[in-house]
């Protein structure tokens, strides 16, 4: 008798474990439910806060993060999308403030020139370092001829780069360009660009040829003028051509869309087959920025990292959304986080990794982030 009520017993325990288990079960499954369409979550933050800084999606499914160390300790680390968590790995040689990162074909990151925010000098680099994604580790590579920050670059069709104007030492705005070339770890001079200009839009075309438009002219660190011109690279002639000039001034954003016309945010849309610039609708008023233009899965590209023009320029939440079938912009759903001057990559999972930058409020000076999230489509 006593073994049948322990026996018993032992059913009833089972059972209410298993109710147990499938309650907890369908509680986890509730919580796990995919985001909603046009929202930001939050994701894990960064080890650095950040702004100013560069991301680049690696062939390992991983983000990269370099430079915009806030602590001047030059770190950069990488996201990862499986766990939602940023781990540190190797920092490169030298500080490259204001230089470019391009992932190259096989994989490796080049990231060049730059300057050092801790130097007493203003002088700016020639060096190049290379990231190594499988060892974690940055080698040093060939330097380029110029010394240069805010620079174009663009990875072209035969794997070289493509790096054009940005500004030297005086805070001028350069017209020289140059070519590097990962077989041979060393850089060779291309041909002048038409205009001085630094952070202009750039962008590989369908036809392998390269757009450049838009920028700022410098002088011994005057400002001079925001350029509505554009010209095109050659790589076979290794030439610029002047092409049809912006509608405007466009912004320092600019993406290819998926019908490969190419956007410079706020002003125009130019198509590489007629070499025809069309405006776009307004963007909204009383703003500065953006400082991100990502291409979604969905064609649209969104833009984050907005300033208002009032009160002292405080930092938005406001996002953007571009719509090529409708040529118009329109306002998306609102970060978790007022940010400016922030970074943002396409995951493989089509979200979109919103990372660092700074919060600024009436009165406050800069408030350095390093917070993230993530945007669904």
């Amino acid at each position: 008798m006593l073994e049948k009520k322990i026996l018993r017993w032992r059913l009833l325990v089972a059972l209410a474990s298993a109710l147990l288990s499938l309650a907890t079960g369908s509680a986890r499954a509730a919580k796990s439910v995919p985001p909603t369409s046009n929202t930001f979550t939050v994701t894990g933050s960064m080890n650095v806060a950040r702004y100013n800084h560069k991301t680049v999606l690696l062939s390992t499914g991983q983000v990269l993060a370099v430079t915009g160390d806030v602590n001047g300790t030059n770190t950069a680390e990488l996201y990862n999308p499986a766990t939602g968590k940023w781990t540190l790995t190797g920092s490169p040689a030298a500080f490259h403030e204001g230089g470019s990162v391009t992932l190259l074909a096989n994989g490796e990151v080049l990231l060049a020139g730059g300057n050092d925010p801790l130097s007493s000098t203003t002088a700016f680099t020639t060096a190049a370092e290379l990231y190594n994604p499988f060892t974690g580790k940055w080698s040093m590579t060939g330097s380029m001829i110029s010394a240069r920050r805010y620079q174009a670059a663009v990875l072209l069709l035969n794997d070289e780069v493509l790096v054009a104007g940005g500004q030297d030492s005086t805070f001028s705005s350069l017209s020289s360009a140059e070519v590097y070339s990962p077989a041979t770890g060393t850089w060779h001079a291309a041909a002048s660009l038409q205009h001085s200009r630094s952070n202009s839009v750039a962008e590989l075309l369908g036809n392998g040829m390269v757009l450049v438009a838009g920028g700022l002219d410098y002088s011994n660190g005057t400002f001079i003028s925001s350029l509505a011109s554009a010209e095109v690279f050659n790589p076979s002639t290794a030439a610029w051509s002047l092409a049809a000039s912006m509608p405007g001034a466009g912004g320092s954003q600019g993406s290819l869309l998926a019908n490969g016309d190419v956007l410079v945010v706020r002003d125009a849309v130019f198509n590489p087959g007629s070499g025809v610039w069309t405006a776009t609708g307004p963007f909204p008023n009383n703003t500065v920025g953006p400082s991100t233009a990502t291409l979604l899965s969905t064609g649209e590209v969104l833009m984050t990292g907005l300033r208002s023009t009032y009160n002292d320029t405080p930092s938005l939440s406001t996002t953007v959304l571009y719509n090529f079938a409708t040529n118009a912009y329109a306002t998306a759903a609102p970060m978790n986080s007022t940010r400016y001057a922030n970074a943002a990559t396409l995951l493989p999972n089509g979200q979109v990794l919103v990372s660092g930058g700074y919060r600024k409020g009436v009165g406050i000076g800069l408030l350095p982030l390093s917070t993230a999230e993530l945007y669904m489509p």
